[in-house]
């Protein structure tokens, strides 16, 4: 038997985005071992057939001591399992996974990067400095894949054409990492007040102030169209002051949830998804939006764009614009319930057309597979 160690920062994401990855690929005969920051959802991890690692450690952390510290036992963790494929996810697990297992030589290192992260969007001063570590980190880090995968080809090029830290050659291009459009069946749209969810993580380059200021404004002007967010803030720093967000609770601005489990029922409760995002790789709360028959407004971006199309399945919009955001839902709120499920089923088929994880999984496994040159 194969063994696989699937490296992500957390175990949320672990479980929740590469669940049916993990099962495929137990299915095909890897013993798969996850290994996270954390241990939230190793219960539910291991339910899959997986063996689940903790490392216990700050996923955004930047202490040198601390951060040699996860290098040293990471080494020696991967060092002792000796796996067949190393299987990274993110920024951290990326580049330290790569680094501890240079001389290695049995294990095929393979990288997915699902986005560029605040690191390559943010420009204070201290991120300049991270990101430029964090650079010079990634290109030796890539020497030892493989393969690197990203999920549109504006991040791939980021690296290979303007960071210039990743040959080309290595590098390969997966729509998403797919859904289960069983789980994600369509829900047909109901009558009344147009109800707008944003589900992210209470962020700056999410577009979260902007989300709020656009709430603020329709609200004063169309009092029946309601606005919920669901989401965290964190540690990350860039993250919405928790002040802030209470003074739009109070004012009754928006309905907020801070977490859950299952976001199904939240998405069969509104008729409008949005996420005017500043970047993603390949929007995965967007993707399930879609496939629950949700028309969606966002950013023309990648990682957005490429999900939504104006007027078959939703609606885009210039990035940081809140004028044309709320213009975009406004003229959402004017449309008859027809006009709204015709882009509800159009954002249907795109899912089906797009998004199907057995073939994405297969397509991914294919190159964890793929013969050395």
């Amino acid at each position: 038997m194969k063994k696989l160690i699937l490296f992500s920062n957390t175990s949320f994401t672990a479980y929740q985005f590469r669940g049916k990855l993990i099962e495929f690929l137990i299915r095909r005969g890897y013993g798969v071992t996850v290994l996270c920051f954390d241990d939230q959802d190793q219960t539910r991890i291991e339910s899959l057939g997986a063996q689940f690692v903790a490392l216990k450690h700050d996923r955004v952390g930047t202490n040198p001591i601390q951060e040699l510290r996860l290098i040293f036992k990471l080494h020696r963790f991967i060092r002792d399992e000796n796996p067949d494929v190393l299987l990274n996810y993110t920024i951290k697990p990326t580049i330290y996974g790569s680094l501890v297992s240079f001389f290695m030589r049995s294990t095929r290192v393979v990288s997915m990067l699902p986005g560029l992260g605040y690191l390559f969007i943010g420009d204070r001063l201290k991120v300049r400095i991270l990101r430029f570590i964090a650079l010079i980190l990634y290109r030796i880090a890539f020497l030892r894949n493989h393969a690197v995968l990203f999920l549109n080809p504006q991040d791939r090029d980021a690296f290979t054409d303007d960071f210039k830290v990743l040959n080309r050659e290595k590098t390969r291009l997966l729509f998403s990492e797919g859904l289960d459009l069983e789980h994600y069946e369509f829900s047909a749209l109901a009558s009344g007040p147009t109800r707008v969810l944003m589900i992210a993580r209470l962020l700056r380059d999410k577009g979260i102030y902007e989300y709020l200021e656009v709430a603020d404004r329709i609200k004063s002007i169309r009092p029946e169209v309601q606005f919920v967010l669901i989401g965290v803030t964190d540690s990350n720093p860039s993250s919405l002051p928790r002040a802030s967000l209470d003074d739009y609770i109070r004012r009754g601005v928006i309905e907020y949830y801070p977490e859950t489990s299952d976001i199904r029922p939240q998405l069969r409760a509104c008729t409008l998804f949005a996420l005017p995002s500043y970047r993603e790789g390949m929007s995965r709360v967007v993707m399930e939006a879609l496939a629950m028959g949700r028309p969606c407004v966002v950013s023309d971006v990648p990682g957005c764009r490429e999900l939504v199309e104006s007027q078959v399945n939703g609606m885009r919009v210039p990035v940081k614009d809140a004028d044309a955001l709320t213009q975009a839902i406004l003229s959402y709120d004017s449309l008859s319930l027809d006009e709204k499920t015709k882009l509800a089923r159009g954002a249907r088929s795109f899912a089906e057309a797009n998004l199907d994880h057995r073939i994405l999984n297969a397509q991914l496994v294919g190159w964890l597979e793929e013969p050395s040159n």
